[in-house]
């Protein structure tokens, strides 16, 4: 990143926290992970908890996700890094969304849900 300029520690915080969207969007997947490896449930306890914040208001995604692609990546103000990181995050999330729009409306009515389905989860996360 010399090319746009150097980052300070707080400009990549600042980069790593829009990351948290695409990762409270990726927790269904991780559901049948856990249930075989319930030792590493307490690492996910305070992602769960932010996610039944995020699951629990109607729209708060959307509405995360406009704030971030106005408010943060369209503004030249902001540092290049946190811009092209916050948009990467926007990316990763489209296609969770996507994913798991096939998850719920294609796959989980041909699978039934079951043991291939909780394969497909595991072996992609």
């Amino acid at each position: 990143m010399t090319l746009r300029g150097t980052t300070s520690p707080l400009d990549r915080t600042f980069a790593c926290l829009p990351y948290l969207l695409p990762l409270l969007d990726g927790l269904m997947f991780a559901t049948p992970f856990l249930k075989q490896f319930p030792a590493l449930q307490p690492i996910f306890l305070p992602l769960f908890f932010l996610g039944q914040i995020y699951q629990g208001i109607p729209f708060l995604g959307l509405i995360i996700f406009f704030a971030l692609f106005l408010l943060v990546v369209r503004n030249e103000n902001i540092a290049h890094f946190i811009r092209f990181n916050t948009m990467q995050a926007i990316l990763l999330d489209i296609v969770l969304i996507l994913c798991s729009i096939i998850s719920s409306y294609v796959l989980q009515p041909a699978l039934g849900g079951g043991l291939l389905l909780e394969t497909l989860y595991t072996s992609c996360s």
